[in-house]
Order: structure tokens, then sequence, then C-alpha cells
């Protein structure tokens, strides 16, 4: 799933994480959403109360989530749940040093070692599981994304943006 995060996902992300709620039961909250894809757009109505929302919250959820699972509610923060879960989990690997990635490559795929050494410097992350995918498109180099964030070292990335330059440049 392509997402991308706003810095509200972030924050009540980190205020999840804040609350020492244990991984399992974030998965567990994350299956229960899975399982009953109405329930966010119930629990993001703005037309229902948040008693009547707080009440079925309290009949599906862990007991763990249920306070912070209505105050998103009551703030109208609900509809995001899916993308506050899965960056708790990316906030977990960020302070465990791990995390998963996706390398696109054209030609020779880059030497791991050096890779390693990118990303560290790039992401502080030590230990990445890879998706590796040929993409001839790039015609030559590599593109990673890790998270959110995406380092282009590719010839087609090198050329998007020399053609960038050159359109600001004709227009001034």
């Amino acid at each position: 799933m392509e997402r991308f995060v706003n810095q509200q996902v972030i924050n009540d992300a980190k205020v999840i994480r804040g609350q020492q709620i244990q991984p399992e039961t974030l998965k567990e909250c994350q299956a229960i959403l899975n399982q009953n894809p109405k329930l966010i757009q119930i629990l993001s109505n703005p037309t229902i109360n948040t008693k009547a929302k707080a009440n079925i919250i309290e009949q599906i959820f862990p007991k763990e989530v249920v306070p912070t699972f209505v105050i998103l509610c009551r703030h109208g923060q609900f509809k995001d749940i899916q993308k506050v879960l899965a960056t708790c989990s990316d906030l977990s690997e960020i302070e465990a040093g791990t995390g998963h990635g996706t390398l696109w490559y054209a030609g020779e795929k880059p030497d791991q070692k050096l890779l390693a050494q990118l990303v560290f410097d790039k992401f502080g992350v030590r230990d990445i599981q890879w998706k590796e995918i040929y993409d001839p498109s790039l015609i030559g180099g590599f593109r990673i994304r890790i998270r959110d964030f995406i380092y282009d070292h590719s010839v087609a990335g090198s050329f998007k943006e020399i053609n960038a330059i050159v359109r600001t440049h004709k227009r001034r």
C-alpha cells in the first residue's frame, strides 16, 4: 500500500506509541479494520455522535486502544487510522534501527555495503529488508524508497533534474 502521511498522522502515531501499546495489539486493531472496511466510514461519520462511536469501539477493539480511538473519533481523525497504525509500525522499526525498503535498479545492482552505508547515513536505518525490482526505465543507477522517503541516484532521475533546471531558467 502506497501511503504518504501528514504531520497529524505522525503525531497521532507518536501518541499511540507513547502509550506503550503492544505491537500485537496494534496488529489486532489493523486486522479488525481490514475485516470490517465499513468500520472506518462509520467511525469517521460526523453525523454519528461520539457516544455511539465510543460504544462501537468498546465492543470491537482491545481495551488498551479504546480511549485513544475515542479521542481520534471526537477530533475527526479516525479516517486516517490505518495510516496511523502503519506509522506506529514504522516508528517501532526506526527505534529498532530496522525497516523495509524498495530498491529499483537498472544495470548491475548497487554494492550492498555501499548501499547499507548510504541507507544508514540518509535514514539512520541499519537493517533493511529489500524488495528488489529491476527497472530498465531508470537507464542506469538506482532509486530507493525507505518509508516515505525516496533517494534517486538514477540516470533517468538526473535527466529529470536537468530538465527541471532548464525549464526554470527558460522562464526567467
